[in-house]
């Protein structure tokens, strides 16, 4: 079963079908994350940690504190 990380609407904000190509699978979006944040940390020398960061996103426990 594929996962997604994005689904996408229409212009009338109605949901497109799966076989849209609009969608983004969710592994696609993880490389995505993982290489922006290398290339945020690599200035001061965490491209490797922000990497693995980008890639265990949707793993990593989530904390709100306030909405």
């Amino acid at each position: 079963m594929p996962y997604y990380a994005h689904t996408a609407d229409d212009e009338h904000g109605n949901r497109l079908p799966e076989s849209s190509g609009k969608w983004q699978p969710l592994d696609v979006h993880l490389r995505n994350v993982a290489s922006i944040a290398a290339k945020f940390a690599a200035p001061f020398g965490a491209s490797e940690e922000a990497c693995l960061a980008g890639l265990l996103l949707p793993v990593l426990p989530e904390r709100r504190t306030h909405q």
